[in-house]
């Protein structure tokens, strides 16, 4: 049994997506039939990211739920909109926007896991300063280029042992 088949997340946006496509409108309009299917799509978004947040390392978890928690956003919408196309009240579509309220807490509290789980400090830059100061911290007043700046080997040029067409490199 994989890792995600587990999870109370994944198991209410698979039970979403399920009650999502069952959904009988009365309604011979193509556009609440889109939306119906948009709202479908939808939920199946948030459940394909929940199982593949259960296969990524920490950073990648966090990318995934938060895919999710957009997808159920976008349920919501959608759901929305078939009650509006319907003129039917929102209301009527209680237990779809519950299972989409259940689904986004515990979604937010996978993320909120993960955002406490690893408390340490991030680590300093290493790379040194990046605006071209010197790296010991000192100033230079003298705009020409440095001395110490030459190419190497003696010299350019399309001789033998340069990486220019003709040489040997």
């Amino acid at each position: 049994m994989a890792e995600f088949e587990t999870s109370e997340s994944w198991k209410t946006t698979v039970r979403l997506a399920a009650a999502v496509g069952r959904l009988r409108v009365a309604s011979n309009l193509k556009a609440v039939a889109d939306a119906q299917q948009a709202a479908f799509m939808a939920a199946g978004e948030a459940a394909g990211a929940v199982a593949e947040a259960a296969t990524r390392d920490r950073g990648g978890q966090v990318g995934r739920f938060r895919d999710a928690a957009g997808a159920l956003a976008r349920c919501r919408s959608w759901i929305e909109v078939v009650a509006e196309l319907t003129n039917e009240p929102v209301a009527v579509f209680d237990q779809e926007i519950e299972m989409i309220e259940h689904a986004n807490k515990l979604i937010a509290a996978s993320l909120s896991t993960l955002d406490t789980r690893d408390s340490r400090p991030p680590r300093p830059d290493s790379r040194g300063p990046r605006d071209g100061a010197p790296r010991d911290g000192g100033r230079r007043d003298d705009p020409r280029p440095r001395e110490d700046f030459r190419p190497r080997g003696g010299g350019g040029g399309r001789g033998k042992g340069t990486s220019q067409p003709g040489g040997l490199r």
